[in-house]
């Protein structure tokens, strides 16, 4: 803090903590006259605005408090719950604005309470984000959350969900500081996802033409929102285990066709739970891969 001498108007830089909650009595150093100088002023923060309700479902401690550090500077409003079968119950009852699972929950595990939640007309539309480890995959991937994260890239890597799924408010827009987390430990190497196998025939990858990304359909289908779901389920997983290969390829506008491989291998999957007609329509693959790379492009430019 700056203090001025009221004598001659000589400053002095002070340190606050070097004042105490009485002041201090300070004798210039130039004209010699004693002042006295108050401690400074506490000024309180001012509230969030919360423009949401977010629930952190999760039983480690640690993690659901640094999740929750996050939402809320995204301006969500956040409660913790440690056990599964008390937020299916709690979900019953109240309507937050997103949930985020966390890994090894007691009571209901996770990629249940994402099936319950897909298969129920109330919730299905609910902004759902599941911290996931290799053993709790969900054996139904079109019932599964919007957007799946592993726990070592937790919180940072939660804010990119967020800005995908259109929940809260990036403080970097609002101009508050989004919280200083720890950087997470190194981890080993992930591994490659199992390849599907290939159907008997398919379409050549080089005959493949990327398309341009497609706006959400917003269709009441519930067969269209279903395959849009398992499109974005599919294309996290082939961004995640590809992540320098897909910013290449957003960069070079080419995305679609660096990662061909990769979408024939996902697309055996997607084809077996999505029907033909429904495919013929549109290539929800390639859709959902290029929308990602449109916001890719646009975050870092």
């Amino acid at each position: 803090m700056i203090a001025t001498c009221p004598g001659c108007e000589t400053r002095y830089r002070l340190a606050p903590e070097k004042i105490g909650p009485q002041g201090a009595r300070i004798r210039c150093k130039r004209c010699s006259e004693v002042f006295k100088v108050s401690p400074p002023e506490e000024v309180e923060a001012a509230p969030v605005a919360f423009v949401g309700k977010a629930w952190v479902v999760d039983a480690d401690a640690e993690r659901s408090k640094g999740i929750c550090a996050l939402l809320e500077s995204w301006a969500l409003k956040t409660r913790v719950i440690p056990d599964g079968g008390e937020a299916l119950l709690e979900l019953h009852r109240a309507r937050p604005d997103l949930v985020v699972l966390g890994a090894g929950l007691p009571g209901v595990k996770a990629p249940a309470i994402a099936e319950i939640m897909r298969r129920n007309a109330d919730l299905q539309e609910l902004p759902l984000i599941r911290v996931t480890t290799s053993n709790e995959r969900s054996e139904s991937p079109e019932f599964d959350a919007d957007c799946c994260i592993e726990p070592g890239d937790c919180p940072e890597g939660l804010a990119a969900l967020l800005e995908e799924l259109a929940v809260g408010q990036n403080p970097a827009a609002s101009g508050r500081a989004a919280p200083a987390a720890p950087k997470p430990a190194p981890r080993a190497a992930r591994p490659a996802p199992a390849a599907a196998p290939k159907p008997a025939a398919s379409k050549p990858a080089a005959a493949r033409t990327p398309r341009a990304a497609a706006p959400a359909s917003g269709s009441s289908d519930p067969e269209v929102k279903a395959a849009e779901r398992l499109a974005r389920i599919v294309v996290s997983d082939i961004v995640l285990y590809n992540e320098e290969k897909f910013a290449k390829g957003a960069a070079d506008q080419n995305v679609a066709e660096l990662l061909v491989a990769e979408l024939q291998e996902a697309g055996a999957m997607f084809r077996q739970r999505v029907s033909e007609e429904l495919r013929a329509e549109r290539d929800f693959l390639v859709e959902e891969l290029e929308r990602r790379a449109e916001k890719h492009r646009a975050s870092n430019s």
